[in-house]
C-alpha cells in the first residue's frame, strides 16, 4: 500500500493534465489555434494548455523526488497503469468519450494487477 502512496500524485497529476490537454487542444483546435500552426505561441502559453503541461513537470519531478526509495519495478507500472485508468475514467466522465466493453474489461484488468502491485511487497 505504501507504495500506492508514493505513486499517487503521479497519477492524479498525469491523469488530470491528459484530460485538460485533450479538452483544451480540442477546443483550441476549432478555433485554428494548433501546435504547429502560425499561432503556436497562443497556443503554449493559453492558460489551460500552460497548466497541464506545468502538470506534467510535477509528475517528472514528483517521480525523481521519489525514484530513489521506492521499487521501480513495481511502482512505475502502478503509476502508468493508474495514469491509464484515470485517463480514461475522466475522459469518459468530462469529455463525454464512450467506453467499450473491451475497454471497460481492460480496465479492470489493469486495477487488479495495481492492487496486485501494491500489496506484492
Amino acid at each position: 500500500m505504501k507504495n500506492f502512496l508514493f505513486a499517487l500524485p503521479s497519477i492524479l497529476l498525469i491523469g488530470f493534465a491528459n484530460a485538460i490537454l485533450k479538452w483544451r487542444s480540442t477546443s483550441l483546435s476549432q478555433q485554428g489555434i494548433e501546435i504547429f500552426s502560425s499561432k503556436v505561441l497562443q497556443f503554449i502559453f493559453d492558460p489551460f494548455i500552460f497548466c497541464g503541461a506545468i502538470a506534467t513537470i510535477a509528475s517528472v519531478c514528483w517521480w525523481l523526488k521519489i525514484v530513489p526509495f521506492v521499487p521501480v519495478s513495481v511502482v512505475y507500472p502502478i503509476i502508468q497503469g493508474g495514469a491509464i485508468v484515470l485517463t480514461l475514467v475522466l475522459a469518459s466522465v468530462l469529455l463525454y468519450e464512450s467506453l467499450s466493453l473491451l475497454q471497460l474489461i481492460g480496465v479492470f484488468l489493469i486495477v487488479v494487477g495495481i492492487v496486485f502491485l501494491a500489496y506484492a511487497t
